[in-house]
This record gives structure tokens, sequence and C-alpha cells, in this order.
């Protein structure tokens, strides 16, 4: 069995798959758009999953002349758990098309380092997310409306990863991965490959 495309939805801190929100109706709506293609997979984690186990899977389900094509989308911490699978990848040789992000958040491997999502509303540049070279296109949607409010999105190396500039979005935190334009960028992303403006 071979998967050629992994369409990867992660959701954010407090969020399940078992409730209907945002990042659910984005996995929801990728799903359903490549139902009929039994060579794409479609998975929703949540912030604090196994990202090893995943980048594992993904690794050995792979095409044997190739690498799968990978997508990422994200909103809040499940933006921090991408970046983590984004790493597991390229230690892996896997190479992610596209990285959505939707107000990510920087989270700490201690819970006690936390204390960094706070102080991006005074130094937004503090405690970027960085993302690998494996990574060819970011896209980012953020907020400056409420707190906690996303990271800035770096690339390790930018002659190799291209992030797009932000699309400041009118929403709290906790409403960005419903809004309008996320899902339409996230619907295009899935449909062609791509979004426009990247």
């Amino acid at each position: 069995m071979e998967i050629k495309r992994w369409i990867i939805v992660v959701q954010g801190f407090m969020q399940k798959s078992g409730t209907l929100n945002g990042i659910v109706k984005a996995w929801y709506d990728a799903h359903c758009a490549v139902a009929s293609d039994p060579s794409t997979r479609v998975e929703i984690l949540q912030y604090n999953a196994d990202v090893m186990d995943l980048a594992e899977r993904i690794s050995r389900l792979s095409p044997d002349n190739g690498h799968p094509e990978v997508i990422i989308i994200a909103y809040s911490w499940g933006v921090a758990a991408s970046q983590r699978l984004s790493y597991e990848l390229r230690r892996r040789s896997i190479r992610v098309k596209h990285f959505l992000s939707c107000d990510g958040v920087y989270k700490h491997w201690h819970t006690l380092g936390n204390w960094r999502v706070r102080v991006v509303k005074w130094y937004p540049d503090a405690f970027p997310i960085w993302i690998p070279e494996n990574v060819d296109q970011v896209t980012q949607f953020r907020q400056n409306q409420s707190w906690p409010a996303g990271h800035v999105i770096k690339a390790v190396n930018p002659g190799r990863t291209e992030v797009g500039p932000v699309r400041w979005l009118m929403a709290d935190h906790q409403w960005m991965d419903d809004h309008i334009e996320f899902h339409a960028a996230c619907r295009e992303l899935v449909t062609t490959g791509t979004i426009k403006g990247v």
C-alpha cells in the first residue's frame, strides 16, 4: 500500500476531534474533497499527539519510487506540533509541500517555559516558530485582537523555505480557525495544492 499524498490537520489547545470547531471542519472539508482518491490520506491530530509516530507512518507508506506530497494545516499550539512533525519528516528526508498556519502559538517543551506565550503582545519577534528547510512554503494567518496571539514564523533557511506575508484577520484567537478566509485557503490548498499569492 502506498500513500502518495498526506493532508495533516492539527488542532489547537483544548480542541477535541469530537467537538465541532473550525479545525474539525477543515479536516472534514479536506476529507470530502479527496475521498475518491485512495492514494491520499487525511489525518487529524491533537496538538500533543505523537508526531514521531506519524512521521514514521508517512515514511513507511511512502511510494517506492519517490516521496509523498505532504500538506500541513494547523491552528494555535497545533502549529508548534506541526513544526515538530516537520523536523521529524526532515530526519526521514521527506519534504512538506505547504504549511498553513492559523495564529500559530509557540509551545515550549516544558510547561514552565510556556510563559513565553504571554510576551508576544509586547515583543512580537520574541520566541519565533522556526520552520525547517524541508518545508517549501508557509502561509500564515494571524490576529492581534486578543491573547494568545500568533507568534512570528521564520524559516531556518530562507533560501529554501518561502514564508509568505502575514495575512491579518479581524477575529479573536479562539475563533481564528472558524474564519471564512482561513477556510477558503484550506479548500484551495487541498484542491489545487497551492494558495494564490504565495
